[in-house]
């Protein structure tokens, strides 16, 4: 992925949708591959994150999409009035 996107992890790694929540096993999973990854996604007990399974590779269109759905999500949960 980095050698088709080199600039992928300047402009996303700490972009919203490239980030998910995780309980105990955050900092062990690091700057492991997204293969490996999948599988502690899908046990997660958390949806958006468990969702991540589901998705064949992890790359910025990915990310891209993954950020304006957390985005319509936010705004259905936090309606301002």
């Amino acid at each position: 992925m980095l050698a088709a996107d080199p600039s992928i992890a300047e402009d996303c790694t700490f972009r919203l949708g490239n980030l998910c929540l995780l309980t105990e096993v955050n900092r062990r999973l690091g700057q492991l591959g997204f293969a490996v990854k999948q599988e502690i996604y899908a046990a997660s007990r958390l949806e958006t994150t468990k969702q991540l399974s589901a998705v064949d590779e992890w790359g910025r269109k990915q990310i891209e999409a993954r950020q304006a759905n957390m985005a319509k999500l936010a705004v259905a949960t936090w309606r301002f009035q």
